[in-house]
């Protein structure tokens, strides 16, 4: 697959994807299985790739609603439409964030900041659909406070709906899941976390419950 040139920053990094799939395949990708856009590897695979937030400063802004997509194409800087219609905003920002990941009000998408990854255009998604350059312009610089002021009140804390034990739990795996967290990740979390179900539970229920916000992820990303 041919690597764009706003993506050819040394900086950058690439993680690889089964085709028509979202999840990199490959363990500790956000450590040391990803590559720069000139690496062999990248050369000869022959499926998706995905893109490390994090790396290189970058910070991508993930609208899964199309008509809020549409609002945001005011931005200046490249973008890529998803498989699902959706948005993928790149932009650089040399300020730290306290989380990998924000989910936006209303899960109309998220801001992933690092440890997360996107589908970079040229790939396939699970629906069949091409990830395409939406605005084939440099990536633009902004800070974090612009960023915030850019969200605006997408980044409100919403109120669980469910807040029973279980629900609590699904929701925080699911958010994991949007992140592009592995099993091993996720298991990692949940126990920092200190998630007693999760940690109370056997292999099967956490396997069962990953596995199920991955297919949620897949039908609705």
């Amino acid at each position: 697959m041919k690597i764009l040139k706003q993506l050819q920053n040394p900086d950058f990094r690439l993680v690889l994807l089964r085709p028509k799939d979202k999840v990199p395949y490959e363990m500790q990708w956000q450590k040391i299985r990803n590559y720069p856009f000139n690496h062999k590897r990248l050369e000869v695979h022959k499926g998706n790739l995905g893109i490390v937030a994090g790396f290189g400063n970058l910070v991508i802004l993930d609208i899964d609603d199309p008509n809020l997509a549409n609002l945001y194409d005011k931005l200046n800087t490249f973008s890529v439409k998803t498989g699902s219609g959706g948005r993928h905003f790149y932009l650089l920002c040399e300020e730290s964030f306290q989380r990998s990941y924000y989910v936006l009000k209303d899960k109309k998408g998220e801001l992933r900041c690092s440890n997360a990854q996107v589908v970079v255009p040229g790939s396939t998604h699970p629906n069949g659909n091409k990830y395409v350059v939406h605005k084939d312009v440099p990536i633009l610089k902004m800070s974090k406070k612009d960023i915030r002021i850019l969200l605006g009140t997408l980044l409100d804390k919403v109120k669980q709906q469910d807040v029973s034990r279980s629900g609590v739990e699904w929701g925080e795996v699911c958010q994991m899941v949007e992140g592009g967290y592995s099993f091993d990740d996720v298991d990692r979390e949940m126990r920092l976390l200190d998630f007693s179900k999760w940690i109370e539970s056997g292999m099967e229920y956490r396997l069962y419950t990953y596995c199920g916000a991955v297919r949620k992820w897949k039908q609705h990303g």
